[in-house]
């Protein structure tokens, strides 16, 4: 247990000793950002709020001053805030509430899941250093994984109040209601499956729609549009639903056709293999019986592919924890796990020199 313990402080010392490292300027400009970038007087520590860390911080400072900004959910940023009176700085804020989550994640693997061999292999996944950052990941994993726990523990209301503040972190929360209702479906009597919505464990489950549904009041009472969080998307190229076989296509087309010698097609390529690394992980769970599990690394894995692009999905896929707990051959830990942190470092590195990855 302890050398779980001392993997996680070396590795969280690594990433922020390369973060120090990095002479880039952090807070890149977008065109389509009126807004200044919040510049704090804290060297390099910046860069881990690099993209989507920077508006997580001007949301925090000025609200939802521009209707993109809805895209990004409004959890976090309140919890910057509050965290800001102790500190008085908000990008410190934001890094200690992702430090703080990611320990308290590993920490409920370990103690609650019991599963030490998944705590390593999310910390050492390629993507895992934007948990140390200022954005959502580590937040959103705390809040599953203790929703999920106390489902399992049949603590229903306060599993229902943890989804609620899940999907108030971010879109993906809502898949904790499909998944938890399938779970809770699965263990009753077969004779009993009909009538499951009269049984009164699934009313909490309803609290989680219920944290969408708020930002989306929310939305209507500001924008007059309550589905201002996916038409914001636009900016992305993502608001247009396409049919997931066009997705792939699309980047067949890229991998077959664009040169290696630019970032874009590495981007590209892992954008896909994330996709396939869900599937797959989906599959294998799916075989393993573990059903609700399977439906959640499932949707969580196709859902951008309606988009029209599979950007952003390498993180998406950080945070379904069930991934984690699959097993992996003995002989196999070693290398696998060796070749994942080396292209975490190598993604890291990309990404504190401002090339998007993620």
């Amino acid at each position: 247990m302890k050398k779980i313990f001392l993997v996680f402080f070396v590795w969280v010392i690594t990433i922020y000793a390369f973060t120090f490292l990095s002479s880039t300027p952090a807070f890149f400009d977008y065109s389509y950002e009126s807004t200044s970038m919040i510049k704090e007087n804290i060297p390099s520590i910046r860069h881990l709020l690099n993209f989507d860390g920077s508006h997580y911080q001007n949301i925090a400072h000025f609200g939802y001053i521009k209707k993109f900004q809805t895209a990004f959910f409004p959890l976090f940023p309140i919890m910057i805030n509050f965290v800001s009176f102790m500190t008085q700085s908000h990008l410190i804020s934001a890094l200690l509430i992702s430090l703080l989550c990611t320990y308290l994640s590993v920490l409920v693997i370990v103690k609650l899941f019991k599963k030490p061999t998944a705590a390593i292999i999310l910390i050492f996944f390629p993507l895992s250093f934007f948990f140390l950052a200022g954005y959502t990941e580590s937040l959103f994993l705390f809040l599953s994984l203790l929703s999920w726990h106390f489902f399992k523990e049949k603590k229903y209301l306060l599993s229902g109040a943890l989804g609620f503040l899940t999907s108030l972190s971010r879109f993906y929360g809502i898949l904790l209601f499909p998944s938890l209702l399938l779970e809770f479906f699965l263990k009753l009597p077969k004779n009993k499956r009909l009538k499951l919505i009269s049984y009164k464990p699934v009313v909490p489950l309803l609290l989680i729609p219920l944290g969408l549904g708020s930002y989306m009041v929310y939305l209507q009472l500001i924008y007059q549009d309550p589905l201002a969080f996916f038409t914001a998307l636009s900016l992305w190229g993502k608001s247009t639903i396409t049919f997931p076989l066009q997705t792939i296509y699309r980047y067949f087309k890229i991998i077959t056709t664009v040169s290696p010698t630019i970032i874009q097609y590495w981007v590209a390529l892992l954008e896909i293999l994330s996709l396939v690394v869900g599937l797959l992980a989906s599959l294998i769970l799916y075989k393993q019986k573990q059903f609700s599990y399977s439906l959640y690394v499932f949707l969580g894995s196709i859902i951008p592919s309606f988009t029209g692009t599979l950007q952003s999905l390498p993180r998406y896929l950080l945070v379904l924890f069930p991934i984690y707990f699959i097993k992996l051959p003995v002989k196999l830990h070693f290398p696998i796990l060796a070749a994942s942190f080396t292209l975490q470092l190598v993604l890291l590195t990309a990404f504190l020199t401002g090339h998007f990855i993620a």
